[in-house]
């Protein structure tokens, strides 16, 4: 165990507990609210009526608004398309690989999306910092999963067109 110094320190104070020296939460409130009034009326004489935080005069009316915000829209999608570079390839199928895993239309369209979905996972790039890019990477990867689903549907009505049965018979046609 270590040693070590205890002190008292002695010192005598004066106390007060009168009445008059305690006050209850409504009196605090009441100073701390008339201490705030005069702090706002002194900055107001001081620097006049604005609070400093309206807005600027082009984003004063609706209008105004409505330009401002079409102008950063512009202003980002244009920057978006300078650093993006090249858009989403579209996506060619393996046919050989849909007919050998799956069947049915349903089939073909999971398919498809996993086969996008691989080819995302292999030539991934950054993603984007600002919020505006990232919402027009979603909107072009909604596309590109869209074109994949009509590719896909497309692939499978030409396979049902012309393909045949793993046991060679034509689709649709009589046994």
């Amino acid at each position: 165990m270590a040693s070590g110094v205890v002190a008292i320190d002695g010192t005598k104070l004066a106390g007060n507990a009168s009445r008059h020296a305690n006050v209850d939460y409504g009196q605090i409130a009441r100073e701390i609210i008339a201490d705030a009034i005069a702090t706002d009326q002194a900055e107001d004489e001081q620097h006049g009526d604005p609070r400093g935080d309206e807005l600027p005069p082009e984003l004063a009316t609706e209008e105004g608004r409505r330009a401002w915000l079409a102008r950063e829209l512009a202003a980002d999608r244009d920057a978006e398309h300078d650093t993006e570079g090249e858009p989403e390839p579209d996506h060619e199928f393996d046919a050989e690989e849909i007919v050998a895993r799956v069947q049915g239309r349903d089939g073909w369209l999971l398919e498809a999306k996993r086969q996008l979905d691989q080819d995302r996972w292999q030539s991934a790039g950054p993603i984007p910092r600002s919020r505006s890019g990232r919402l027009w990477e979603a909107g072009r990867r909604l596309e590109a999963d869209l074109a994949a689903e009509a590719r896909g549907n497309a692939a499978y009505e030409a396979y049902r067109a012309g393909g045949r049965m793993k046991d060679g018979r034509r689709f649709g046609g009589e046994t």
